[in-house]
């Protein structure tokens, strides 16, 4: 209703200024604005460096294997990831000048993998540029109009990946960063947090692999990178952020799990509890 609300004043604002030259036109703030109002889609944009773990964290949170994971470098294009409103699976290209082409679920990796494109070149679209791999599943954990979306690592080896993952970003409407124990956060991931900060404050930060290390290298790399991460938040005078470990492959593992006592066992030391209320608030 609110948005409907401000979409008619902003209406009027346009007729008004069409019939009254002499009040001020609208410029190109409140298109922008219009735009973004009309906009009832939103992209919760999950980022970070390369081999963090950020598409087995997406498979682990809809319960399958959907988005391509390698021991190398596995995702070269964004993914866009939404709850399916039929029940059904649907998989396709979008490109940039709006059109799109249904793909096969075994096709993903062929489209957005940079393995693949190591092993048999980079798929060609004519003239078309592709934006984004659309994919629609069953996934409760999603509200309708709300999508997550995969983007390839930040300092790898492909500049394009960077880049790729920059524009997105300007597109976001929330963030979720993706950290790992094996160092604290480097200088390469306090300048992409500024940018990401630049764009949206709805950031939340998730560290992965939780099962990998003992408590107390877990508790000693948090603790770092909350430091860093405070600072960076004290420089725009916003509130420090806490990070929320998880295991994907727990969590991967109780949507897999028959027995219930067993499946709240994995989700449990999974950790995602707590990161899907604060995902939900998000």
């Amino acid at each position: 209703r609110l948005q409907d609300g401000l979409l008619m004043s902003m209406e009027k604002i346009e007729d008004l200024s069409k019939e009254e030259t002499q009040l001020p036109q609208p410029e190109g703030n409140f298109e922008v604005a219009k735009k973004i109002l009309e906009n009832r889609e939103y992209d919760v944009v999950v980022c970070g460096e390369v081999k963090k773990g950020k598409s087995s964290f997406i498979n682990a949170i809809i319960g399958q294997d959907v988005l391509p994971v390698n021991s190398d470098i596995a995702t070269s294009q964004v993914f866009r990831l939404s709850n399916s409103k039929d029940g059904q699976e649907h998989f396709s290209l979008c490109f940039t000048d709006g059109s799109k082409r249904n793909i096969q679920r075994d096709e993903l990796s062929k489209y957005g993998s940079q393995v693949e494109a190591n092993e048999k070149g980079v798929p060609e679209f004519s003239d078309k540029t592709l934006a984004y791999i659309q994919v629609e599943v069953s996934a409760a954990f999603l509200p309708q109009g709300v999508s997550l979306v995969d983007t390839p690592g930040l300092g790898a080896l492909y500049k394009s990946h960077e880049y790729i993952t920059q524009t997105y970003i300007n597109k976001a409407a929330a963030v979720v960063f993706v950290l790992d124990y094996e160092r604290p956060i480097v200088e390469q991931e306090v300048k992409f947090i500024n940018k990401v900060l630049d764009v949206t404050p709805y950031v939340l930060f998730v560290i992965t692999k939780s099962d990998r290390y003992t408590e107390d290298e877990r508790r000693a790399i948090i603790t770092r990178d909350e430091e860093i991460l405070a600072g960076i938040y004290a420089e725009r005078n916003l509130k420090a952020p806490r990070i929320y470990p998880v295991s994907s492959s727990a969590l991967m593992g109780a949507s897999q799990k028959r027995i219930e006592k067993m499946r709240k066992a994995s989700l449990s030391a999974s950790g995602f509890s707590e990161i899907e209320s604060q995902l939900m608030r998000l």
